[in-house]
């Protein structure tokens, strides 16, 4: 984060205060929610506030899939929500799941047609999403 205006810096990282004289910083984020702000020693600078989300990665194999896959779940959260959209927006099915030990959660595909689809997977530190093929 490059700083300037000031000549001292606080900086707010989740609760966390971290002051400093120069004019740029490197932040480590956590995945999840990260909230950020900044002030300087001159008041009529204001506040700078940012929410950063940070993802965890997600792989789903095989895809293209057949009948089932395995969504591989980076993390540490315990659950996660998993949503099927068709190529328009609409919700072909949903689903929470517990995350075993092996990081795996089995995804069926076998009461679906064969297309494009998007896979949508939440929790705690996960918000992404994946085109699957199913054939």
């Amino acid at each position: 984060m490059k700083l300037a205006g000031g000549t001292k810096y606080k900086v707010v990282l989740n609760g966390n205060l971290i002051t400093t004289y120069d004019n740029a910083i490197d932040l480590v984020l956590s995945p999840g929610i990260n909230t950020i702000k900044v002030t300087t020693n001159l008041e009529c600078q204001g506040v700078y506030e940012e929410t950063i989300f940070v993802s965890e990665d997600i792989l789903l194999s095989p895809n293209p899939a057949n009948s089932t896959s395995k969504l591989w779940v980076g993390g540490n959260d315990e659950d996660v929500n998993i949503t099927l959209f068709d190529i328009t927006g609409r919700v072909i099915w949903t689903k929470n799941d517990k995350v075993p030990y092996s990081r795996s959660v089995n995804v069926s595909f076998s009461s679906i047609k064969s297309g494009l689809y998007i896979l949508k997977v939440n929790s705690e530190t996960i918000n992404k999403t994946i085109k699957v093929i199913r054939e």
